[in-house]
């Protein structure tokens, strides 16, 4: 895609609580790339943001995406400008950005989404995923003068715990004796161990008697 970035002057008298219409979205991104065609859409998390992926009339991709709230899409402005491209060409490219109507557009993000996949647990998508935050972090250290590090660096817990918790043992799955046992060793030497990163109990104490019950032991 060969379009630059375009950032605009916020218009007076727009509320900062309504999410823009599609209508009003793609008037604007048509005066940037042209006409489109809309082939996938979703809606945010309580509806607070509305995604389009769209095709223009020369087979190029892009990803649309506004936000309800200024505060969110000052984020996701300030990542595309100063964070993502220290992915290089891992990354997407900001093709536009309205404040008006809280509005990026992106070039399409190539690869494939592996939650929810059989890549979920993969050892080298993690690792990968791993690389690119360290790479994205590298730049924040360096660019951002204590601004918006404590933003990145939430962003990286939560990355981190999603990661974690993607990866973690899950129930059912059958372990062998040398695995259970590494697992305990793996828990005795890790520091509060006895939550994960979104604060759930990774294990509790029971007594003998409750483990009797629970078995039907003696029944």
């Amino acid at each position: 895609m060969s379009i630059t970035v375009d950032a605009l002057t916020p218009e007076l008298g727009r509320s900062s609580t309504r999410l823009a219409s599609d209508a009003e979205v793609l008037d604007r991104v048509h005066r940037t790339l042209g006409p489109v065609d809309v082939v996938a859409e979703h809606d945010g998390a309580l509806k607070a943001s509305r995604v389009l992926q769209v095709v223009t009339r020369g087979e190029e991709r892009a990803v649309v995406k506004w936000h309800r709230d200024a505060l969110p899409h000052r984020r996701e402005d300030t990542a595309l400008h100063h964070h993502t491209p220290a992915l290089s060409g891992d990354a997407p490219r900001l093709v536009l950005s309205d404040p008006a109507l809280r509005l990026v557009v992106v070039s399409h993000v190539l690869g494939e989404q592996a939650a929810g996949t059989e890549l979920e647990h993969d050892e080298t998508v993690h690792a990968r995923a791993g690389e690119l935050l360290r790479r994205v972090l590298g730049v924040a250290v360096e660019t951002d003068g204590g601004n918006h590090l404590g933003e990145v660096l939430d962003a990286q817990e939560r990355v981190l715990a999603d990661v974690a918790c993607r990866s973690a043992i899950k129930a059912n799955r059958r372990m062998s004796l040398p695995e259970m046992a590494q697992l305990l060793r793996d828990i005795e030497a890790t520091e509060r161990s006895g939550q994960c990163n979104h604060g759930r109990p990774t294990w509790v104490q029971m007594p003998m008697e409750a483990l009797d019950r629970l078995f039907l032991r003696g029944q």
